[in-house]
């Protein structure tokens, strides 16, 4: 599900992408990578407040994902 919504993601078919992406994370919830993605199609969709919340919750599942860290250090600022 991952690899198909970055294909929408590059596509630029982010409201695809981004459904494909929320179910994955409803499929595996515990896993801080799918909610990273999620957080990254929201924020290319310009959907910050969202995306930084995504973010959030990859860093609470994962606290060393980079791309996490990363992302809210830019969203915060």
């Amino acid at each position: 599900l991952n690899t198909i919504g970055y294909d929408l993601l590059h596509e630029h078919n982010f409201q695809s992408a981004i459904e494909l992406l929320k179910l994955n994370t409803e499929l595996f919830a515990d896993i801080g990578n799918c909610w990273d993605s999620l957080g990254e199609a929201l924020l290319q969709s310009n959907q910050k407040k969202e995306a930084l919340e995504a973010y959030r919750k990859a860093l609470q599942l994962s606290p060393n994902l980079k791309s996490a860290k990363k992302a809210i250090l830019e969203l915060e600022k």
